[in-house]
């Protein structure tokens, strides 16, 4: 199944959840902690994101970043491969570090102080510590004046889009706002959990090939609610009220080429009838959002030769396949087509 599309705009609130293979405490590995932050500079260098706050649990880390103009994976990928590296040579082992992809959640600025507050609270929700503020290994610390920020972390920029000053009496309330904050329970919208879970019920409901986009959190206050994007090909219906067989799309491609519609179901490999087939995927799936597999039967194709025609179709705009789209469905059922 494809991955959830990144959303990057320069300058918006980020929140990046990693997770350790298998759940491993390697932030537990002596001196681990104090590696995977010294490799932080490096790591954002060049790339204008700035770190706003942080939270290493044992088996993931919480990081808050104001975006730059280079997307994100490039600022994660430098910290997180050396930082496995580190790790690998330090235990003796060979394998990856981190489990999966990391998640992204972008953060619309009313959200912000909540989404701060709730890294900041991880080891309490997690009975490590009492209150935000006896847990080294946030960002907490540094924010209400116990220890010395880091040079890289931007405390005056976080407590600015949090609506606190930097002096002691703000700082004393962005503590309380924390502490105010410490009783809400795991959220999958703040963790990144619920992105995957919204595709899925959005391509059930559609029984269309629609990528849904990572969550935004929205809102402001004790209940902020997630929004994502729906992205689709160039070529698709908004809506289509019936769908046509693959047959009768299969005997519009050929007629628009000039083939028998028999010779598509062939197992020649003729430049011709693979274009044909491509055409065939490209507007069943991209166009009129039937599912692949019921175009690859019908052209006795394998699921993975459908994959690689249809990544060929994905990977170039032809003009056939709305106009073939539309040919095959009655002309009041198909929707303006998105630009």
């Amino acid at each position: 199944m494809p991955r959830l599309a990144r959303l990057h705009a320069p300058g918006a609130v980020h929140h990046i959840v990693a997770r350790f293979v298998n759940h491993e405490f390697f932030f537990d590995v002596p001196g681990a902690r104090e590696k995977y932050l010294s490799l932080v500079p490096r790591a954002i260098r060049g790339s204008g994101w700035l770190p706003l706050a942080f939270a290493l649990m044992s088996s993931h880390s919480h990081w808050c970043f104001e975006a730059g103009h280079a997307p994100a994976w490039i600022v994660i990928q430098r910290l997180h491969t050396a930082f496995a590296q580190w790790l690998n040579r330090t235990l003796g082992r060979i394998g990856p570090v981190f489990s999966e992809r990391y998640r992204d959640v972008p953060v619309v600025p009313e959200a912000t102080p909540v989404v701060i507050a709730y890294g900041h609270n991880n080891p309490v929700r997690a009975g490590v510590v009492v209150e935000a503020s006896h847990s080294r290994w946030t960002s907490h610390r540094a924010y209400v004046g116990l220890d010395e920020p880091p040079a890289w972390l931007a405390v005056p920029r976080a407590l600015e889009l949090c609506g606190f000053g930097t002096g002691a009496r703000d700082r004393a309330a962005f503590d309380a706002f924390v502490a105010a904050c410490a009783g809400r329970e795991r959220d999958d919208l703040l963790a990144g959990d619920a992105a995957a879970r919204l595709r899925r019920d959005v391509r059930a409901a559609s029984d269309a090939p629609l990528e849904i986009t990572e969550s935004r959190v929205t809102g402001s206050g004790d209940h902020p609610t997630a929004r994502s994007e729906i992205v689709a090909s160039a070529y698709m219906p908004l809506e289509i009220l019936s769908r046509p067989s693959p047959a009768v799309v299969i005997s519009r491609v050929a007629e628009c080429l000039g083939l028998r519609p028999e010779s598509l179901r062939s197992r020649a490999r003729v430049r011709a009838l693979v274009e044909a087939r491509r055409l065939a995927l490209a507007v069943w799936v991209l166009a009129i959002g039937g599912r692949q597999r019921s175009m690859a039967d019908a052209l006795g194709l394998s699921e993975s030769a459908a994959s690689q025609l249809l990544r060929a179709a994905w990977a170039r705009e032809d003009p056939r396949v709305g106009a073939i789209a539309t040919a095959c469905c009655p002309r009041d059922l198909v929707a303006k087509v998105a630009p």
